[in-house]
């Protein structure tokens, strides 16, 4: 009796253990865009001329949770932008990639007008025009308006072919403004596995931003 109490005891906590377990990060995902400390891009505004290096800082597993029940393994990856052009770091935007399920997110912060832009996802991955976003999430969506517009086979960027590159675009208004006409951000985001973002046309009204980057050189560490 003893043995069949401590039986069904194991069957019950093998059980309860096994509702708890984690929903894990897509594999594809995770195999095409999971950079390391050490990995940075370099890209060229085609308006300006300027060069920023953006290069990982920290590659840090974290866990999502939706609505308090569930729970979902993901990663949250570090980026800080530095001017080539005048050789000083940007401190004023900083950037993090937050993936969980199949999702790629995108996060930027303003520390002069104080506000964040979420993107939740910039894109799912295998690239879909049908957006999937985690309801409750920890991670919160600023989307008024995303659009997968394209999927190229191949796409070229200052002299660079890339294979099966995304077109997404995103519009919306930051967190922590108020609703006005010169609030809306307005991006464009060209995305291939294993490099990532090739190009990003960001359009902030907010902060007289317009740039159209376009990527030159970069080294990937997985």
């Amino acid at each position: 009796m003893a043995v069949f109490a401590v039986v069904i005891i194991c069957m019950v906590l093998y059980s309860c253990d096994q509702s708890k377990k984690n929903t894990p990060l897509d594999a594809n995902l995770k195999a095409a865009f999971n950079y390391q400390k050490g990995t940075y891009w370099i890209y060229k505004d085609s308006i300006s001329g300027n060069e920023d290096s953006f290069f990982v800082t920290d590659n840090i597993p974290t866990t999502f949770s939706s609505s308090g029940s569930i729970f979902l393994d993901g990663i949250q990856i570090l980026i800080s932008e530095y001017s080539i052009s005048d050789g000083t770091a940007n401190t004023i935007f900083s950037w993090q990639f937050l993936y969980e399920s199949n999702r790629f997110g995108l996060k930027q912060e303003n520390s002069k007008n104080d506000y964040q832009i979420i993107l939740s996802p910039l894109i799912n991955y295998p690239f879909s025009d049908s957006f999937r976003y985690c309801a409750g999430c920890d991670i919160v969506n600023t989307d008024t308006n995303q659009q997968l517009l394209n999927v190229y086979d191949l796409y070229t960027v200052k002299g660079n072919s890339y294979n099966n590159v995304a077109e997404v675009y995103h519009s919306g208004i930051p967190i922590g403004v108020m609703p006005a006409s010169n609030t809306f951000y307005n991006d464009w985001y060209y995305v291939s596995p294993g490099v990532g973002i090739i190009k990003m046309r960001l359009n902030h009204p907010l902060d007289s931003l317009y740039r159209v980057w376009e990527i030159e050189r970069w080294n990937i560490v997985r």
